[in-house]
Parts: C-alpha cells; sequence; structure tokens
C-alpha cells in the first residue's frame, strides 16, 4: 500500500514530536509498505522522515497562514494523493478530507473544539479558531472509515456526540519517550538552576498558548500555596514558544 500521512499542520510542539516517533517506530515495524509524508516547508525542517519507505513531500502555499491551509488541505491534496497512487490518508490532527473518497483513519488529537464552555473563556481569535476546527472535525468524522483516540475519556465522549460504533473506534495511548525518566544528569540539573537562579521547581513545558489554560494554571498553584510545607521554596517554572496572540504568562509564577 501506499499509505500518505497528512503532516500540514505539524511544525513546533507535540504534534512534531509525535510524528517524528511515529515516522521512526512504523520505519522499524514495516518495510513493505510506503508512506508519503505531506507537509510544508516549514514543517519539513523540523520533522524527521529520511527513511528507506519514506517519501516526503512539501508545499510552501499552506506555510502562508492557517486559513490558506485549510483551503489547500481540502480543495488540492485530494489531487497530490491521486497523483501519487495513495491507497490510505491518515490525518493526525482532527481534520481530513472532505470532498475526498480516499480511505481516511482520523485521529482525534485535541477534544478542545468539543468544550463550548473553554471557547467561550478564550480571545476572539481562538474562539473562531476552534469553532472552525469543530465544524471541520465533524465533517471529518463522517467521512472517517476509522477513528484513532488517545484518552478513554475522548473515545466515550465522542462516541456518544457522534453515535460512532464502537467498531469503528480504536483507542492507541501516546507513548512515553526515555528521554522522561527521574534519574536526570545531575550537573546538567545544577547548570540549569545555576543560570535561571532556581532552587527547587516545578516544570511545565508546553509551549504557550491561551488555550493551554496558563492562567487557570497559575489560578490552581495560589489555592494550593498555604498547603506547601513551608521549608520548601518551590517555583512553577513555564517553559516554551510564546505565542503574541496569547496574553499568558511567559515567565515564573512564584509560590
Amino acid at each position: 500500500m501506499r499509505i500518505a500521512i497528512n503532516a500540514l499542520s505539524a511544525v513546533a510542539g507535540g504534534g512534531v514530536t509525535y510524528l517524528n516517533h511515529l515516522f521512526r517506530y512504523l520505519s522499524e515495524i514495516d518495510r513493505k509498505n510506503a508512506y508519503l509524508v505531506i507537509t510544508t516547508k516549514k514543517g519539513k525542517g523540523v520533522l524527521t522522515a529520511s527513511y528507506k519507505n519514506f517519501q516526503v513531500l512539501s508545499f510552501k502555499f499552506p506555510s502562508i497562514s492557517p486559513v490558506f491551509r485549510i483551503f489547500w488541505e481540502q480543495f488540492y491534496l485530494w489531487y497530490i494523493l491521486k497523483k501519487n497512487r495513495v491507497t490510505i490518508l491518515y490525518a493526525p490532527a482532527n481534520i481530513g478530507l472532505i470532498f475526498s473518497s480516499i480511505p481516511t483513519v482520523l485521529m482525534i488529537q485535541t477534544v478542545a473544539p468539543f468544550y463550548p464552555e473553554m471557547i467561550r473563556n478564550q480571545n476572539v481569535y481562538y474562539r473562531l479558531k476552534f469553532n472552525l476546527l469543530r465544524l471541520l472535525t465533524t465533517f471529518s468524522i463522517r467521512k472517517a472509515k476509522k477513528i484513532i483516540f488517545i484518552s478513554e475519556r475522548a473515545r466515550k465522549e465522542v462516541s456518544l456526540q457522534y453515535d460512532l460504533k464502537e467498531e469503528d473506534t480504536l483507542l492507541i495511548y501516546h507513548g512515553r519517550s526515555l528521554h522522561f525518566r527521574p534519574n536526570l544528569d545531575g550537573d546538567r540539573l545544577r547548570e540549569v538552576k545555576r543560570k535561571y537562579n532556581l532552587d527547587q521547581f516545578i516544570l511545565y513545558v508546553s509551549n504557550i498558548y491561551r488555550y493551554k489554560n496558563f492562567l487557570e494554571l497559575i489560578h490552581a498553584f495560589s489555592i494550593i500555596k498555604d498547603k506547601i510545607p513551608s521549608n520548601i521554596n518551590a517555583e512553577n517554572v513555564c517553559s516554551g514558544k510564546r505565542d503574541e496572540r496569547s496574553y499568558c504568562l511567559f515567565w515564573s509564577c512564584f509560590l
């Protein structure tokens, strides 16, 4: 088979990490099928798919803006897939091809669009973004042959909302990289503490967008402040790329 993977939205963050690990392990366990990675010029620089049975196609037009990407994705990507004789499309970011008959396996990467109360707390940009994502996700779910969820809760709630049959859904948890282990390099940790003038700290790593609920995170820490033992001088360190449209805090919040 020739399997296409739609990586157009993966330019930073967890989406890139997920796909890079997926490419690596697919190349190890499946040497029979051919994989075609569809990405943008920016995505090509962060995605690692240089494996024997992988081919990468990158395009400039979808890099211009999210609106251009969606337009190109829905009205031109089908032609690229047809030209390359693609058998199956894997869409790992909620959105498949609404107007194409190519069999699609869809992964629900984020359930944020399914929570109206969360959307109402965002700024205008993210309210528009999530409402559009909800609409496109709805159409994509209806078209998909199989739908992958990364949590049981998401699977149950979305299946109930869209009346999905159990045999049409799959639950596949994200794996855990070996980088995440408790035995940290002591010298490296001391170096980081000296550089940022830290003592004991709790680290939260994520690109800093409003919908990531950073303000809620800070508020939660303020609630538990009095429950932390007085002999612990803890800091909550938030680290990640800042989005200028967001009004989240980018720096540490002290308890």
